[in-house]
Order: structure tokens, then sequence, then C-alpha cells
């Protein structure tokens, strides 16, 4: 399977999710729990779920909707500041939460608009429309009042379930930056978190707004069998590269260090370019200023 079948895979089966979804809630199986996780991301559905949370003293269980991006990569959630304010007692104190299955989904009265306009926009702008459009999470909590001891001590904040396995792939993916192979990686039979995690690095370096068609062109760039310096000259000609992508970013989506980025002939030419323009602008404002204030600048 090529690097296009596997990302038009990636955006059908997030189409047939936002398809299945409607403003009824429904639970969803947990194999779709990342793509489920983008389009709560980007505000296009939201979830509801129960669990068990407990503090060092005593557990209790809750019920919540989320929508947003209430839990990120890094397996960082707002969540457990949300129960604390609806259990007053547990102010200053750490919270562990273990989530419930199924989650149920729902799509948002946004989403049910956005999803009319991206049908007629065609899927092939879908997949850059969730990945590069997120929206500030919010939690809503509810205590169910059944309260209990705490199964154990808790020193860190820390949320437990299928969505957050489910996103262990792209955290590790996004802290582990090898050195390239020079050949593609074996595809899996399925599409899985690795391709939601392509997508989800090339957003971090797009300059634009939420339609960013050509997204899905840095990562066939960055998949391809190039060498670093072409790819990188090869995502600058797509013009969507952002002025001030650092190092680090270009290095995470190309699966190389951010030292390798750095040799490359590009990015060389690239940082001498930015430091004559630098100049060129400190000596167009020196010219303005007139005599006597030139002299006491420092």
């Amino acid at each position: 399977m090529s690097n296009h079948q596997r990302l038009e895979a990636v955006r059908n089966r997030l189409i047939a999710l936002l398809d299945a979804l409607n403003t009824d809630w429904a639970p969803i199986d947990s194999s779709d729990n990342v793509a489920l996780y983008l389009l709560c991301g980007a505000g296009l559905a939201e979830l509801h779920f129960s669990g068990r949370a407990w503090t060092s003293q005593s557990a209790r269980d809750f019920e919540a909707t989320a929508c947003g991006v209430w839990i990120d990569a890094d397996r960082k959630s707002i969540l457990p500041d949300e129960i604390r304010h609806a259990v007053p007692a547990w102010a200053g104190l750490a919270v562990a939460v273990q989530l419930n299955v199924p989650v149920q989904a729902r799509l948002t009265a946004h989403g049910k608009t956005v999803k009319r306009e991206l049908r007629d926009a065609g899927p092939g702008l879908f997949l850059e429309y969730v990945c590069s459009h997120p929206i500030r999470g919010r939690v809503t909590v509810r205590i169910l009042g059944n309260e209990a001891p705490a199964p154990g001590a808790v020193k860190v904040d820390n949320v437990m379930g299928e969505i957050v396995k489910a996103l262990q792939g792209i955290e590790h993916a996004q802290r582990t930056i090898a050195a390239a192979s020079g050949s593609e990686a074996a595809t899996p039979a399925t599409p899985t978190t690795d391709l939601f995690e392509d997508v989800t690095l090339a957003a971090k370096v797009v300059v634009g707004g939420p339609r960013t068609p050509g997204l899905s062109r840095l990562v066939e760039i960055a998949k391809s069998k190039e060498p670093a310096g072409r790819k990188l000259y090869l995502m600058a000609q797509t013009g969507l590269l952002r002025p001030d992508v650092s190092a680090a970013e270009l290095a995470a989506l190309l699966k190389v260090t951010p030292a390798a980025v750095k040799k490359t002939r590009w990015w060389k030419t690239r940082m001498a370019t930015r430091r004559q323009q630098k100049a060129e602008a400190d000596a167009s404002y020196l010219r303005r200023c007139r005599p006597g204030q030139r002299g006491r600048r420092r």
C-alpha cells in the first residue's frame, strides 16, 4: 500500500466515523478511539463517558462530557482539574481517573454544519481540516455520589482508559526521532495510530488556516526515499512551511535528528538568507535615523 493509499484510508476511516454520528449519543467501538479523539479535538464531535476518580483519601464515581482537545498525545488532561472543581474537598490533591467503556459520542452543532461543507468541498480536504483545526478542550463533570475508600495512594494526576491507550502510539512516535533508514517501513494491513501521527507532525509545520490543502503532500515528501536536503527543498516549494519553522519540527516530520536538518544545504542557505534580510532591515532603520540620533544609539 502506497503512502497516498494509506492517507486515503485514514481519510475514509474518519469520514466513515463522522457519517456514523448524529446528534444522539451512541457508543463507539474502541478501535475508533484515535479517530474519535481527532474529531473531538476539532470540535466536530463531543464525548460522553463515565468513570471512577480517586485521591489518596477517597473515591467517587462520575460522568462527564468533553469536547475539543481535552487530552493530548502526552496524556495530559484537563479532566482531573474539572473533577477537583466538582469535589471541593479534593482541592490541591492529585487525582487518578479510570474511564469506563464504551465511550459515547455525538455530532456537535458545528460538526453537523462542517460535515456538510466538507462533503461539498470533497474528501481531499477533510484530513487537513481535522488535524490543523484544534479547539480548546472543555469538560463538564457530574459527580454521582457513590463515595468509597481510596484504592491506593495517588502521587500525580493520571487518566487511564481506552482512549489513552490508543494515544500511546502517537506519544511514542513524537518522542522518538530515529535516524532516517532510507527505505519505507513496512505498512500495516489496516490504518493505525502511526498514520495519524504522520499528519499530526505535518500539521505542526504548516502555515495557513483550518483548511490547508496539500498537507498530505508534505507527508508524501517526508516518506519518500529522497535525501533529507532534497525533501526540505521540495517541502519549501509547496509554499506550506511556516517562515519560523524550527529544525526540531522538521526533524520530527522527517524522522531524522535536528542536527541532520541543520547540516543540509537547504537549511544553511535558509539561515544565511534570513541573516541577510535582518542585516538589510537593520541598515534601513539606521539610514532613517538622523545623524544626531545615530550617535546616541547603543
